[in-house]
């Protein structure tokens, strides 16, 4: 699962970083940087609940409902 995960966050941070000059949008509520990791850490979430081959563990999974509601808090104080 890490290696996934890090290699999607790379990517989103390779999208944004090309946008790094458009601060509209980095801050987009639907499309910026922090919405987007919050998805990814949704998406593996919901993907480890669902795999019932998943060696994912309880502590793994309450890490990333951790990150994706930071990511979403820091969205909510974003102007």
């Amino acid at each position: 699962m890490s290696e996934s995960l890090y290699s999607s966050c790379a990517e989103v941070l390779s999208v944004c970083q090309a946008a790094k000059d458009d601060l509209a949008a980095l801050l987009d509520p639907n499309t910026g940087f922090a919405p987007r990791l919050r998805q990814l850490c949704r998406d593996q979430i919901t993907e480890a609940e669902n795999s019932a081959s998943s060696d994912v563990s309880q502590e793994e999974l309450d890490v990333l409902r951790m990150e994706a509601n930071t990511w979403g808090l820091l969205q909510a104080v974003m102007p």
